[in-house]
């Protein structure tokens, strides 16, 4: 199988696609040989966060978690008994980008480029050259990452250029905390602060109620993982944490009014989260931009 070596960079994408604030770079889990680690970690400085792992079962549980937006493997640690697993992690989700590198450490075996192919890798970076780790930012910001949460809290931020760390910490849980929350106790015990203050500051500044924020920040979340077509209602509640996929459905029907079922035929990720910032983030910009959940205001 023939891959696809980036030599040069690849093409330019919207605007809108490829702009990320610092805040929330790129999370890429890699399968890498030791001393391959810390130049990766230098030329991804701005762009990605690389989360270093030493086996596959380690990426899936990273993949399951929805922790990772890529996967980066060194060419050098994939045999082909490895390419068959990496497939069928690909198979589990497919909208995840696998990249592969090439580095100045041991030589990489033709067979072992054979094996990447067949595993679903279809960029091989190969650092050894002139821009090599140039090329590698560029392949990982350009990799079709598809709508994650890493994406969502970089849009928030977009939105909200203004707006102090505290608040931005707190619409970052909403999104990505683990376990995900569906309670305002929750979110206020990440915060360390009670629930009933948190509560009382949504009040005092404006804002819709806290319970809102959660309770559509956990539908985002769905949404996105309902974006693999293979996931199902109940797979999806139970990932979430949910107590049953009857629980879940409830949830959907009480805050959109919607059975579950027609719920995910109109609402992608992408569409979810738009629906969360018309009706919570853009109207209350201005309020955002001051709001301080964690300390009353002055």
């Amino acid at each position: 199988m023939q891959l696809d070596r980036a030599t040069t960079p690849p093409a330019p994408r919207p605007a809108a696609a490829r702009s990320r604030p610092p805040a929330a770079p790129i999370a890429v889990a890699t399968l890498l040989a030791p001393d391959e680690r810390a130049a990766v970690d230098a030329a991804g400085s701005g762009v990605y966060r690389a989360l270093h792992r030493t086996s596959l079962d380690e990426l899936r549980a990273d993949l399951a978690r929805h922790a990772a937006d890529a996967l980066l493997v060194s060419a050098a640690r994939c045999s082909p008994r490895d390419a068959v697993r990496m497939a069928a992690l690909l198979r589990e989700h497919p909208r995840v980008p696998l990249l592969a590198v090439v580095t100045q450490g041991d030589g990489v075996h033709p067979q072992s480029l054979l094996a990447l192919g067949r595993s679903g890798v279809r960029t091989v970076v190969d650092t050894r050259h002139p821009g090599g780790w140039r090329i590698l930012r560029e392949a990982v910001a350009g990799a079709d990452h598809g709508f994650t949460p890493a994406v969502a809290c970089a849009e928030v931020r977009r939105r909200l250029p203004r707006a102090g760390d505290d608040c931005l910490a707190m619409l970052d849980l909403l999104f990505v905390a683990h376990p995900c929350l569906h309670t305002v106790r929750a979110l206020a015990e990440q915060l360390g602060v009670h629930p009933g203050t948190l509560q009382s500051r949504f009040v005092r500044h404006g804002l819709p109620a806290a319970k809102r924020y959660v309770a559509l920040g956990a539908l985002v979340r769905a949404a996105v993982l309902l974006d693999d077509p293979r996931a199902s209602l109940s797979t999806v509640s139970h990932k979430l944490d949910y107590s049953s996929p009857q629980a879940f459905g409830r949830h959907v029907r009480l805050q959109l009014g919607l059975p579950a079922s027609e719920w995910r035929k109109r609402y992608d990720g992408e569409g979810m989260f738009a629906r969360f910032c018309a009706e919570l983030v853009d109207p209350y910009v201005e309020a955002l931009s001051s709001f301080m959940p964690l300390s009353s205001p002055a």
